[in-house]
């Protein structure tokens, strides 16, 4: 006890400083899924053992670390909602096995604007976040293997190292156009990674889960994980993550069917969620499918039908 208070007065006398974590939100087991003996939960699972110990090594993220922060966890859950964004600075999505609802992918986009940093890493992030963020997701998988496209975007040449060249590859999606916000570094036949700045914050989307895996089991999974792609996942942790003293604000309770946000659900909920469907407004992709078509006014007028 001496020692430990010697040690903090010689620090207060040294005016000593300790980096605030990098506070990491993930999805519980509920979301994620498991396929054979593969578990594809990020913090507890094996899907993604490797990255998330390369992310717990001080040697990566640390004090005297590539990174000057360590990484902490914060509790899983089951949903996003603006309270659980309250505890994070980074959000990182996979494999999740239900599509975010518009209310999360709601939540999501307002916290990268505040600052917040999202990596949803996923053959369903594309078309999930995409429209958000101002892209529009590809209607075809995509084929062949990766190649990098952009050397100088900063999750190919970050802290963590640079990447170019080839990227082995399976089953994919991508993007037909990354939009005003995002720029592209990865593609096969189609691009399949990009970053995006909205507002105050990053995001990032990879329409593939398995680069960042290093096992496999047929019929379930091939791991492709190098050196390559642990360094564009740890240069993409480090390019969202939001400077120390990051805080959401955020709140409030979201119901997807309450499409004015004014926390009633009635008849002008119907006429604002249709004024937005003949928009083309993002989230009036009801279904999270990256697609605004009929299937949303259905699926909305489902939710409506059974309120909040």
């Amino acid at each position: 006890m001496k020692i430990h208070t010697f040690l903090i007065g010689l620090c207060l006398l040294a005016s000593c400083s300790v980096a605030q974590p990098i506070r990491v939100l993930t999805l519980d087991s509920s979301r994620s899924g498991v396929c054979g003996g593969i578990d594809y939960n990020i913090l507890t699972g094996n899907a993604f053992a490797a990255v998330r110990g390369a992310m717990d090594d001080p040697g990566n993220f640390g004090g005297g670390g590539v990174v000057d922060r360590e990484i902490a966890w914060a509790a899983q859950v089951p949903v996003v909602t603006r309270d659980a964004l309250q505890t994070c600075d980074v959000v990182l999505l996979s494999s999740n096995l239900t599509r975010l609802d518009v209310c999360e992918r709601r939540a999501l986009f307002e916290f990268v604007d505040a600052g917040g940093g999202v990596f949803m890493f996923s053959n369903g992030a594309i078309s999930q976040m995409g429209l958000p963020l101002g892209a529009t997701p590809a209607p075809v998988n995509g084929s062949g293997n990766g190649l990098i496209t952009d050397e100088s975007s900063p999750v190919t040449d970050g802290p963590f190292g640079a990447v170019a060249g080839t990227l082995s590859m399976a089953f994919h999606r991508g993007f037909d156009a990354v939009g005003p916000n995002g720029s592209a570094f990865v593609a096969s036949d189609i691009d399949y990674g990009a970053t995006f700045e909205v507002g105050a914050g990053r995001a990032v989307l990879y329409g593939d889960e398995e680069s960042f895996m290093a096992i496999s089991e047929n019929g379930c999974a091939a791991g492709m994980l190098t050196n390559k792609e642990l360094a564009i996942f740890l240069n993409t942790v480090a390019f969202i993550a939001p400077d120390p003293g990051f805080e959401f604000t955020g709140s409030g309770e979201c119901c997807p069917a309450d499409a004015n946000q004014d926390g009633e659900v009635n008849t002008i909920d119907v006429l604002a969620f249709l004024n937005q469907w003949n928009g083309d407004e993002a989230f009036a992709d009801i279904n999270g499918d990256g697609v605004i078509n009929t299937q949303d006014v259905l699926a909305f007028l489902n939710l409506w039908n059974g309120g909040c």
